[in-house]
């Protein structure tokens, strides 16, 4: 998989969230924040999906 690397500003509170998740479940920030995002991706992809059914 081809990666480019980007820098994102983070209000405090957000990246200190993100870093608990992280560590909760054993894996880097980078991992945690990359998933999230496809995760909220995929999200808003079925709900665009299921709102043009309607």
């Amino acid at each position: 998989m081809n990666r480019e690397q980007t820098t994102i500003r983070l209000p405090t509170e957000l990246k200190e969230q993100l870093q608990r998740e992280a560590d909760r479940r054993g894996d880097s920030f980078n991992e945690t924040v990359i998933r999230l995002i496809r995760l909220g991706l995929e999200s808003q992809s079925d709900r665009c999906s299921a709102h043009s059914l309607l």
